[in-house]
């Protein structure tokens, strides 16, 4: 069972402590470091190449190349899926291994506090995932219902935060330099923990992004907020913070564990769906048995994830219709 109770006291605790460990660290590599000129920067450590050693004026170069490159492919908010397909394929196997749930606790003004859990290493029993809508105004003047606004709202572009060390040390930067920062802002390199600049959301995020997409729980707490501050529009009182109960959480729990998709897994299940319907023609003798061959053909020659991947699935589906097998 998820604490729910006392999250967002329990948040601001640990955004202190970690602001006031940031203000501490001797050791950060800045933005100023990074200009390839003599500076203390010769002095810190990277993991850069696989080892621990001294940063190389090379290195600082490399640095400055890769924050540059991650500043000019990507823009400012990205939707929740564009983040899932952005994660590393161990992230979210953390994710789908550890992290079962994740509750929308807190809800107020386009700004959702979830509360996960945090899996088996961990030295504390839950975390906080942020996530902040840029574009909330929109939805709360969309022309529709609350629960069509909501639907609307999870497809936006969205800012994230997680309070767990895997965000603050891997990814933070990255997500600071997206410009789709939802927490404290980070301008050290992480030298030691990501000099290659890898992956761009925790496993807690992961899951929270997995619920936020497809829970209906959640669809129903985004709708609440929304029509709060609808009702502020038209009302002096002050918008309302919407609140999960333990009750509502409990119900959460017990829902099915959803699974995790990147675009390209989905659009494999839609191709695969597909050839299962093509089937019966091809077993009956006709030219389809041939295109399949060919395609099989084409696909082997393609060394692209995704190409793979629907070879794969070509395969698995014709072993289930062996007169098919070219």
């Amino acid at each position: 069972m998820i604490k729910i109770r006392g999250a967002l006291g329990a948040l601001t605790s640990r955004r202190a402590d970690d602001l006031q460990s940031r203000r501490l660290a001797t050791t950060i590599l800045a933005p100023g470091d990074m200009s390839g000129k003599t500076s203390a920067a010769k002095l810190l450590q990277t993991t850069l190449g696989g080892q621990r050693r001294f940063i190389t004026n090379a290195d600082l170069a490399a640095f400055t190349k890769s924050a540059k490159a991650l500043g000019s492919k990507l823009r400012t908010g990205v939707t929740a899926q564009e983040i899932i397909d952005l994660s590393l394929p161990a992230d979210r196997e953390r994710a789908r291994q550890e992290i079962r749930s994740s509750i929308a606790t807190r809800l107020h003004q386009g700004n959702v506090l979830f509360t996960t859990p945090s899996g088996p290493q961990s030295k504390v029993s839950r975390h906080f995932v942020t996530v902040e809508f840029p574009g909330y105004g929109s939805a709360v003047s969309y022309p529709g219902t609350v629960l069509q606004a909501a639907a609307e709202l999870v497809k936006a572009p969205l800012w994230f935060d997680c309070d767990c060390p895997q965000h603050r040390f891997h990814h933070r930067f990255i997500v600071t330099a997206m410009g789709a920062n939802a927490g404290r802002p980070e301008s050290g390199f992480p030298k030691l923990t990501n000099p290659t600049l890898i992956g761009v959301a925790c496993k807690h995020v992961i899951r929270t992004l997995i619920e936020l997409q497809g829970s209906m729980a959640v669809r129903k707490s985004l709708a609440k907020m929304l029509d709060a501050s609808r009702a502020q529009l038209t009302t002096r009182a002050k918008t309302r913070v919407v609140t999960t109960t333990r009750a509502e959480a409990d119900q959460v729990l017990k829902s099915r564990v959803r699974s995790i998709k990147t675009t390209d897994e989905r659009q494999i299940k839609v191709i695969a769906a597909g050839i299962k319907k093509v089937m019966p023609k091809a077993s009956a003798g006709t030219s389809t048995a041939a295109e399949l061959a060919n395609t099989i053909a084409a696909l082997q020659s393609r060394k692209d994830i995704p190409s793979q991947a629907i070879l794969q699935a070509l395969q698995a589906v014709l072993l289930q219709h062996p007169r098919t097998t070219p």
